[in-house]
């Protein structure tokens, strides 16, 4: 049975990755899309072959009968255009950052759980053959345990990669900057892989270079639920990009570098630094093939709207620590 999807929003991010990326999958067809912007829907509709497109996730869910939806607009509308698919009796797929409050996340997520529907975050980075590998080096203990963790993610900004997504530099349409759009990957990697939880957190966060009203700069400090200390650096300055988490542990350090040379290393005392090989593609080949594996096989994804709300409301909980200049501690997402 074909698995019938539609898209919410067809910016960048459904041109480069949802709508390439289901055509990849089989048994899936993308049957309809909408986005205010007409002249963009239409050639997103020519480009990718997509029977009908509308103006409105509201008359598209009137208009068709969807299995699922990727939630791919701004920030401040994805707890409303989430909620309002589960409520419609479909899946969701929605972008990160998951939403804007910590009280949008567990409505998004009880909306899902009521309509006993998947809820999946498209945390993207998690796919990558190098997050696979790191997470099964760190889990396995040979390392041994995990004592601190260094994030940096940063590139030239998102007018780069998405030209026409000026909203992402505008607070009234984003809310925050570097650390909504970035940073929230980095804190995903980090929890990911060490499979632990961040509890505190303190943060600042600053425009240092571009003439925006969002932060192009962040840096945090983070204490784990077990002790484990962290530092994250996020950039919209950064040029050229670069994307590096170091877990140093008993044993030695791991090393992911996703942006230069090899991206998987084990640096041990005294020794030769030591590759990892990796897998040419992930066991799951991508977040949109694993949706809709979930889907079919009523399965909880690793990435669901609990583990999304933990990584986005560390990230939320950084700017309250910048805005009010103290230690926040991080509430617990279900």
């Amino acid at each position: 049975m074909t698995l019938r999807i539609g898209i919410i929003a067809l910016g960048k991010i459904s041109e480069r990755t949802h709508l390439p990326l289901y055509k990849e999958v089989k048994g899936v067809e993308v049957v309809a899309a909408c986005d205010p912007d007409q002249e963009r829907a239409r050639l997103m509709q020519d480009q990718f072959k997509i029977p009908r497109i509308y103006k409105s996730y509201q008359e598209m869910f009137k208009n068709e009968e969807l299995d699922a939806v990727s939630v791919n607009s701004p920030h401040r509308f994805h707890a409303e255009q989430a909620i309002a698919a589960a409520k419609h009796g479909l899946h969701v797929l929605v972008e990160k950052p998951m939403a804007l409050s910590v009280k949008d996340i567990r409505a998004m997520i009880a909306a899902s759980k009521k309509a006993g529907k998947v809820l999946m975050v498209e945390q993207f980075m998690r796919f990558l053959p190098a997050v696979y590998k790191a997470r099964e080096v760190i889990q396995s203990g040979k390392l041994g345990k995990v004592l601190t963790i260094r994030g940096h993610f940063g590139h030239a900004g998102p007018e780069y990669w998405s030209p026409e997504g000026k909203w992402f530099l505008q607070k009234k349409e984003a809310q925050g900057g570097t650390m909504l759009d970035i940073g929230v990957h980095e804190i995903d990697l980090m929890r990911y892989i060490s499979g632990k939880q961040v509890v505190q957190v303190s943060a600042f966060l600053g425009i240092l270079r571009k003439k925006i009203d969002v932060e192009d700069n962040a840096v945090a400090v983070l204490r784990f639920d077990d002790g484990t200390l962290g530092t994250l650096e996020s950039s919209w300055t950064n040029n050229p990009g670069s994307c590096r988490t170091e877990f140093y542990c008993e044993k030695g350090i791991l090393d992911m570098n996703l942006s230069f040379g090899d991206p998987l290393v084990i640096r041990r005392p005294e020794k030769e630094p030591q590759p990892v090989p990796l897998p040419k593609k992930h066991p799951e080949k991508s977040p949109m093939a694993y949706f809709v594996k979930c889907i079919r096989e009523g399965l909880v994804p690793h990435c669901n709207g609990a583990e999304g709300g933990r990584s986005c409301t560390v990230v939320l909980m950084a700017a309250i620590s910048d805005k009010e200049k103290r230690i926040v501690k991080v509430p617990e997402i279900g």
